[in-house]
């Protein structure tokens, strides 16, 4: 109930802002657009939002009080559906969906297709490169990281919304790991750069979609599983995994959502702009969900049954390690990658993670 009344009244207050920023401009314009005729219907547009997520995780909650502030926003012309994860299609196919038009809007994860978007690898972050949203917002939005990423996406079809600060993605297991030894022979679910990481540290990553989760770790397919804390507890793997290891994998996960520039072509230009300027607002209200879930979980391994392990100096000196690695072989892939590892490193030095 706390979080329900906070939320309302963060988009209450973005809300405003966001009209304020719509009607200025508006303002300046020689010629408005034409007003509806008097008595005619609006024409009303529904759109499917694709979440990867299951419909009760933190992330599909702060969905759903998204579209429904567009919604209102919108005075009911442009309203949404949320399908839970793989309902409509695949996490690894998300992006492919939304150039197509499949899915109108969903949420992306830039680390699932990075073997041939390398970009989408930089924006998912590294361990050591970004630790709380207020840096993430600075790297995206001041220093310019988003005009880079937009560039990449709009090549598939899509109108890349807004960074998603997911919080830190962290590994949890069926048995303790502190050292690097600890790692080698594991099998970890793990997606994009975090799956590198394992394997360098000795483990054997693999992918398996969220809804297959409990049941890998159940059988033994997998031994341990790294991403953000909140799939832990919406997916139950503290029944499985009795340990959750600290710091994380990676010390904060960007995700984002992003709109098909079919559909957003398909709505009338008073409807686009709104929806892409209440962009941020889903960052915020899922920064949000996503923090309070992160210290409820971590909180609460007496209640749940899990024990939440300290790893090695050693292990965080491998990743520190591994992110500069990374980092140097995304700037050999192209131009754009080389800009945006140029802002990255910039941040890290300002921020004295690195010399």
């Amino acid at each position: 109930m706390k979080s329900k009344r906070l939320l309302t009244m963060i988009g209450s207050v973005c809300l405003i802002l966001v009209l304020a920023a719509l009607l200025l401009p508006a303002c300046a314009k020689e010629e408005a657009p034409a007003a509806p005729t008097p008595g005619a219907p609006a024409e009303v547009y529904h759109w499917k939002f694709h979440s990867s997520m299951a419909v009760d995780h933190p992330q599909a909650v702060s969905f759903t009080w998204w579209a429904k502030k567009v919604e209102e926003a919108s005075g009911g012309r442009l309203t949404m559906t949320i399908f839970p994860s793989s309902t409509l299609v695949s996490m690894l196919d998300s992006l492919s969906a939304l150039g197509e038009g499949t899915v109108d809007l969903g949420d992306v994860c830039g680390g699932y297709w990075k073997e041939f978007m390398p970009e989408g690898g930089i924006e998912t972050g590294f361990p050591g490169m970004l630790f709380n949203g207020p840096e993430m917002n600075h790297l995206f939005y001041d220093l310019g990281l988003i005009d880079i990423v937009r560039e990449a996406y709009a090549e598939h079809g899509v109108w890349y919304g807004a960074p998603i600060d997911g919080g830190p993605h962290y590994m949890w297991a069926t048995k303790p790991i502190r050292s690097v030894a600890d790692f080698k022979g594991i099998t970890c679910r793990a997606y994009g750069d975090v799956a590198v990481l394992i394997e360098r540290l000795g483990g054997a990553p693999v992918f398996i979609p969220h809804d297959e989760s409990f049941m890998a770790l159940q059988l033994g397919t997998v031994d341990a599983y790294a991403t953000n804390i909140m799939v832990f507890s919406t997916y139950k793997h503290y029944e499985v995994c009795h340990y959750v290891m600290t710091p994380g994998v990676l010390s904060l996960g960007v995700g984002n959502f992003g709109i098909s520039m079919k559909s957003l072509d398909e709505l009338p230009e008073d409807l686009a702009t709104l929806v892409k300027s209440m962009a941020p607002m889903l960052n915020f209200a899922n920064s949000y969900m996503a923090k309070n879930m992160e210290y409820d979980v971590l909180q609460s391994g007496k209640k749940l049954g899990f024990e939440v392990v300290q790893m090695d100096p050693e292990v965080v000196d491998v990743m520190t390690e591994v992110c500069m690695v990374l980092l140097d072989e995304y700037a050999a892939k192209s131009d754009r990658c080389a800009r945006m590892v140029e802002i990255v490193k910039g941040m890290m030095k300002q921020k004295g993670y690195i010399d």
